[in-house]
């Protein structure tokens, strides 16, 4: 079993929309979210396409799934956070860089269909 380290003050987290393009569509509601991580003492990263607008989803099944596998690449990120559930997680599998995750185990959180990842 692998265990990712706890989260402390100061630690980077990532977020992501894995799924939903609702952080997008209304951005004054991510923002005070990162805020209230913030808040918290953490600093906090977007990922590229975590705001993005693509119909019904966040961007394409690639470009969502690029952003989780950066962030687990990136040994500066102690977690990642989805935003917002949604229905197409699933498109993402595919994409998604399982040894990567595997070896570089970090906290993965979210809720709705982002519990498939």
């Amino acid at each position: 079993m692998f265990k990712p380290k706890h989260l402390q003050k100061g630690n980077k987290i990532g977020t992501v929309s894995p799924s939903s393009p609702m952080a997008g569509l209304l951005p004054h509601r991510a923002k005070r979210g990162v805020k209230m991580l913030e808040k918290l003492g953490f600093v906090v990263k977007n990922g590229e396409h975590a705001l993005s607008i693509s119909q019904h989803t966040a961007g394409s099944p690639k470009e969502r799934a690029d952003d989780i596998n950066s962030f687990f690449k990136d040994e500066s990120i102690t977690a990642i956070i989805s935003f917002i559930g949604g229905n197409h997680s699933n498109q993402i599998l595919e994409h998604l860089d399982f040894d990567l995750i595997m070896n570089n185990p970090k906290i993965f959180m979210g809720y709705s269909d982002a519990t498939v990842l």
